[in-house]
């Protein structure tokens, strides 16, 4: 299963937030119009959208609209919390936001002067095309920073199309006025059956766009669409099939949502014409209700120029029921207004949690991840499980606000009036800010990202009059804070360019907090002196830095500025390069043919940061270029692959070429082409069939053409090369039950190839006392070129009785099946299917163990204190690989199976690793610097249940090892905190221990010199024998092969080990269970 993406792009959280919920609780929706200047916008049009709530649907509605009064005021009736204003005022720009929640202020919307866009449609000739329509599918504007943060509005669907659509003249031009003159544009046009095609996958964004506002010359082609054909297909033939909206899902699309649905016929037939050529997921929307009779899950279509895609099926299911109940995390109270998002690479619904806090939807049976928002807060990520026919009832907390309150005050102790307070975090700059009263108390709430994240919170209060400051920084909230304003640091600058001041600088602060540094834009003031800002107020001792740019003109980042004592200090001027130059190319292909579409980006100092596309000829410009070396970089996604290139060019140069596949970066690999023809059993040419070379890297993939053939580009990494193992051509047509798989002998460029009869795997996941697991999947690789590459989109569901079948795979390849359930651990087959007598291959049963031991611990640094927010992933033979984070005191848990577990921490400061046993629940990892990190050996084999190492071999003498008598060993390291510690606690325990009948010895595992051990011995005397492993042999490995130290191991009194890797704490557990 692909990962299911748990950080959205802006335009995604976008039609998150439209979701709205229809209550019965009204409000209303308060807020000003003004222009750019400040002044109120009267008479201005306020209409106020929320979402149709259902399956499938992804529209606004009008709700309620008003009239700006004299002072800009308007006053909007609201029965949802989430949604969008619109504003139209003749003679300025559209404005628009998104509403997220009942304000608790007045909104705010600037009305800018009004910008056009304009160009013109042609067909694939290049002539024009008259009276084509043309519209807006999503757009872009920038937000004021007044918070501090830069944030960008969207809007797309239908508004989008609504506000911002015209016709072209007779010689194929077009205008569409109205935009904000910061807009980013993508757009559309259609015409006779002919429109722009789809393109899909391309993250989008401002600057990412087709064009800006004030463009002329944007050129759209047209090409001819295609059909799709299908019928929705019911469980059993003599259901009754009911009536459904087929909708053409465009996913996260750089175009935004297109809009195309169609009713299905009596039969469950449908058609849909005038499709823009690319790639989709055709869904099915069975009713009106929110918890319908019927779903289904989505079906990948591809439409290519004149064509029809045929017998394509929709399978409706009755699935099962997922109830969510929300509820706060402290007061466990019902959360409403919560929008929820359940998900599955094949599946995806929005939905609302009533006023009772529970949602209730109808989902296939499957695996899928549940999110819930409210108010800017994403709760925990939750996998769920759908049976057929069951209802799966979950209940997921809302993270609660984080309420910071306190006191700030003067230097003589009084309180501080009207000073502004901010928050800012190791995540974000919260967005919310507060004045002092007159008592010197503020309060602010904010929100965490998610419930599992732990962060470091800096609250910041700037008296910028007195150029005062007040900063502390914490993680939990318990108190009030207590603040008292002192010295301050302050940067004062002039922003130049040749030699001239720069009066429409934007400067932004680089602030960090832990190793985040933050922009923070609006900080920066006007001095009085031509071109000079300062940026007032700022805590000494911090790290900063600076990010200076302005229009026409390049930019200039510093990421060290001094700040040890608060002073004020006077940087030396910012020189700004002129960019009057212009950048033109064209991105091309492996095989030099030109690349429309491509994302280019422009950077690297002392140059602006910009990104344009490449239009159908492949051709970008940038017009606002410095002298010298600038650095470009492209992309390129679609359905079949994924290409970059990077090149360097000058300022001026206006023939630079970027080829995607050829990166400036890479060290080794190479890229090859690959061309023939794929015929059937009959020697027929095969259309539409996929043809892919493995090992994968989102490269060397095609599809046939109706002649059957195929032409592509493929790179191999060098290390495939150095494993001296051939790629292999792998080509599937799925339909029609074909495939074959060929290795691509060095040199060959062109390789025809006749597909056979397709392979089936087929097998069972059971538990250890075989029975079948229910909610098992499974996940397929091909292995070539030494490495595994995925052969399926997703991963592959086993049914009721843990039955699985995997079809339409070639034969002749090696493949690993990996099978996991929740709850559960993992078990990992290989089938070889070189020689086959048949194209059924039945494998063993998967046996999966049940995942029900607890295994906790804690990650540490260098000096033995906490590492919060660490990655910590644990695997082992037959484990589970899970991955959580560590908690605000650096500890983790999780459950695994019975055996060993491999444990690996990684953060920010470095790297760590062990292996400890299920069960274990003190399990602490050293977390050492990257540079200093060094990979743990191998884990010697457990000695619990055998006899003692011989202690000779690391310089214990027979008469200090008591003879019938229990005793502890401790291995450690004396050049490890936690190892030091640990024996200081034994010597500590020593008499309690020995009043019991238990002796003590230790151990130095790592090899130190004489001296270096005679002198810790000195420093640190032991009440028990201390012996030393002086080199590593066969006969000390029982001690040099544990790599997580201290590591204490517990002999009885017949002399074998009873337990061992246990924690110091447990000790007297341990030696009390002896005695029983």
């Amino acid at each position: 299963m692909r990962t299911i993406t748990r950080y959205f792009p802006a335009f995604v959280l976008g039609l998150f937030f439209l979701l709205g919920r229809q209550t019965s609780a009204a409000s209303q929706v308060k807020g000003t119009v003004t222009d750019t200047s400040g002044q109120p916008v009267e008479g201005a049009e306020v209409q106020f959208h929320v979402a149709v709530e259902g399956y499938g649907s992804r529209e606004l509605r009008l709700e309620a609209k008003a009239t700006t009064d004299g002072k800009g005021g308007f006053e909007l009736p609201a029965s949802a919390p989430y949604g969008v204003i619109v504003v139209r005022k003749p003679g300025l720009a559209h404005g628009w936001i998104e509403v997220d929640q009942r304000p608790t202020e007045p909104i705010h919307i600037t009305l800018t002067p009004p910008a056009s866009v304009a160009g013109k449609v042609v067909d694939e000739a290049g002539k024009p095309v008259q009276g084509a329509d043309v519209h807006v599918t999503a757009v872009y504007s920038s937000a004021s920073a007044t918070s501090g943060r830069r944030s960008f509005r969207y809007l797309a669907g239908s508004i989008a199309r609504q506000l911002y659509k015209t016709r072209t003249g007779d010689d194929g031009r077009f205008r569409i006025d109205g935009f904000p003159t910061n807009a980013s544009v993508n757009l559309a046009a259609s015409a006779g059956g002919k429109a722009t095609p789809h393109e899909e996958s391309q993250m989008i964004g401002p600057g990412l766009t087709q064009c800006v506002a004030g463009s002329e010359d944007v050129e759209l082609m047209l090409q001819a669409t295609g059909s799709i054909e299908g019928k929705i297909v019911m469980p059993e033939p003599s259901q009754t099939v009911p009536t459904a909206r087929i909708v053409l899902d465009s996913g996260l699309s750089a175009q935004g949502d297109i809009g195309l649905e169609v009713s299905s016929k009596a039969d469950g037939s449908f058609l849909i014409t005038n499709v823009p050529a690319g790639s989709y997921k055709l869904g099915a929307v069975f009713g009106t209700n929110t918890l319908p009779e019927w779903v289904a899950e989505s079906v990948p279509v591809v439409i290519e120029p004149g064509r029809t895609t045929t017998d394509v099926q929709i399978k409706a299911a009755r699935g099962g029921v997922l109830e969510v109940s929300v509820v706060s995390e402290k007061e466990r109270k019902p959360e409403p207004e919560v929008r929820l998002l359940v998900q599955s690479p094949n599946f995806s619904v929005w939905s609302n949690a009533g006023d009772d806090g529970v949602g209730r939807l109808r989902l296939p049976g499957g695996i899928f991840y549940l999110l819930a928002y409210q108010y800017g807060t994403w709760a925990k990520n939750v996998e769920v499980q759908i049976e057929e026919g069951e209802t799966n009832r979950v209940e997921v907390e809302m993270p609660a606000p984080v309420k910071i309150a306190g006191v700030v005050r003067r230097a003589d102790g009084q309180p501080a009036a009207n000073i502004e307070v901010r928050v800012i975090s190791s995540y974000d700059l919260s967005a919310d800010k507060s004045l002092t009263d007159a008592a010197g108390r503020f309060e602010i709430e904010t929100r965490r990202a998610q419930r599992e994240m732990n962060l470091n919170y800096c609250v910041l209060a700037r008296d910028l009059q007195n150029n005062l400051v007040a900063t502390v920084e914490f993680e939990d909230v318990t108190n009030t804070l207590q603040l008292t304003l002192g010295p301050a640091l302050s940067y004062v600058g002039r922003v130049e360019c040749q030699g001239k001041p720069v009066t429409n600088h934007v400067v932004a602060l680089l602030f960090w907090i832990e190793n985040n540094g933050l922009r923070i834009d609006g900080l920066a003031t006007n001095t009085g002196v031509p071109g000079g800002f300062e940026i007032r107020a700022l805590p000494a001792g911090r790290r900063y830095g600076l990010i200076v740019s302005a229009p026409g003109c390049g930019q200039h980042s510093n990421f060290e500025l001094p700040s040890d004592e608060p002073q004020r200090v006077e940087l030396d001027p910012i020189e700004l390069k002129p960019a009057n130059l212009k950048l033109a190319g064209v991105v091309l292909d492996a095989e030099d043919k030109p690349v429309a579409g491509a994302m280019v980006h422009l950077h690297g100092n002392p140059q602006p940061n910009a990104s344009t596309r490449t239009d159908r000829k492949g051709r970008f410009t940038f017009n606002h270029v410095c002298e010298g070396q600038a650095m470009l970089t492209a992309n390129l996604v679609d359905t079949y692959r994924t290409d970059y290139g990077n090149a360097t060019a000058q300022g001026g140069d206006t023939n630079v070429v970027v080829r995607l596949g050829q990166n400036m970066s890479r060290a080794g690999g190479t890229q090859r082409k690959l061309t023939g023809i794929v015929t059937d059993p009959e020697d027929k040419p095969v259309a539409d069939a996929e043809v892919k070379v493995y090992p994968s890297n989102d490269r060397g993939r095609a599809k046939t053409d109706t002649n059957g053939r195929y032409n592509l580009s493929y790179y191999l990494e060098q290390w495939v090369l150095d494993s001296g193992e051939p790629a292999c051509l792998v080509v599937m047509h799925r339909a029609r039950g074909l495939a074959v798989a060929e290795e691509i002998e060095e040199g060959i460029t062109n390789l025809n190839v006749q597909l056979k009869p397709a392979l089936k795997l087929a097998g069972r996941v059971v538990n250890t006392a075989e029975v079948a697991i229910t909610n098992a999947q499974l996940d397929l690789w091909l292995i070539a070129g030494s490495t595994l590459s995925s052969v399926n989109e997703g991963r592959i569901q086993a049914n009721a009785d843990g039955a699985f079948e995997i079809s339409g795979l070639p034969a002749g390849p090696r493949y690993m099946l990996r099978a996991t359930a929740p709850g559960h651990g993992v078990d990992e087959q290989q089938a070889d299917t070189g020689e086959l007598q048949t194209n059924l291959v039945e494998l063993p049963p998967f046996v999966l163990k049940v995942a029900d031991k607890l295994i906790a611990g804690r990650a540490v640094d260098e000096n033995d204190k906490p590492v919060r927010n660490a990655q910590v992933h644990v695997f082992g033979d037959g484990q589970p690989m899970a991955i959580v984070a560590t908690d605000k005191d650096g500890r983790f848990q999780l459950k695994v199976c019975e055996g060993n577990v491999h444990i690996q921490v990684s953060s920010q400061r470095g790297y760590g690793q062990t292996v400890a046993e299920a069960g274990e629940t003190n399990v602490v990892v050293q977390i050492m610097p990257y540079d200093r990190a060094r990979p743990a050996p191998a884990r010697a084999a457990s000695m619990k249940g055998k006899p003692c190492p011989d202690l000779a071999n690391v310089g214990i003498a027979a008469e200090d090892v008591p003879k019938g008598k229990p005793f502890v060993i401790c291995l450690f390291d004396l050049e490890q905190r936690p190892s030091r510690r640990s024996v200081r606690l034994l010597d500590a325990q020593y008499e309690s221990l020995k009043n019991k009948g238990v002796s003590v010895i230790a151990v130095q595992t790592a090899l130190v010199s004489d001296e270096q051990f005679q002198e810790w011995k000195s420093s640190a005397p032991a009440h028990f024998p201390v012996g030393r492993v002086r080199e590593k042999t066969s006969s000390a490995s029982w001690a040099t092969g544990v790599e997580s130290l201290p590591w204490l191991i517990l002999v009885d009194a017949d002399g074998k080990v009873a337990a061992e890797g246990f924690a110091i704490d447990e000790l007297e557990t341990r030696v009390a269970e002896l005695k029983k």
